[in-house]
């Protein structure tokens, strides 16, 4: 038996998308291209924000931020399969972005420490 989906339509490209689940009309509905672009991003942004002069409070603060922004995007399609390839490509933007040493290895744990609470 076929289950039937819902028609959608990407909010950022305009790309007509069927969905298995019933969308939540307060979230935006992302194609598969999209939604990755759209994890991207917000990964990106997020390290820009770290990679600023922050005391201890502004990274703790940045962190929460960004596993927040993650958990928000729910299940990962195309090239982030699991969680921990969205944690892999994380820990990578940040040691690539951030070069004192001791606030990417202060990042990196609190990161971990927030993720396992999520994951």
């Amino acid at each position: 038996m076929k289950r039937e989906g819902y028609d959608c339509i990407c909010s950022r490209c305009g790309k007509n998308i069927k969905l298995l689940f019933r969308p939540n009309r307060d979230l935006p509905i992302y194609c598969k291209r999209c939604y990755i672009l759209s994890l991207t991003e917000t990964i990106n942004n997020s390290v820009k924000i770290l990679k600023q002069d922050l005391d201890d409070r502004g990274i703790e603060q940045g962190v929460q931020l960004l596993v927040f922004n993650i958990k928000r995007f729910g299940s990962l399609p195309g090239q982030f399969s699991t969680i921990n390839e969205v944690k892999k490509g994380v820990f990578k933007r940040i040691k690539e972005e951030i070069k004192d040493k001791n606030k990417v290895e202060k990042i990196l744990i609190l990161f971990e420490r927030l993720f396992e609470r999520l994951y």
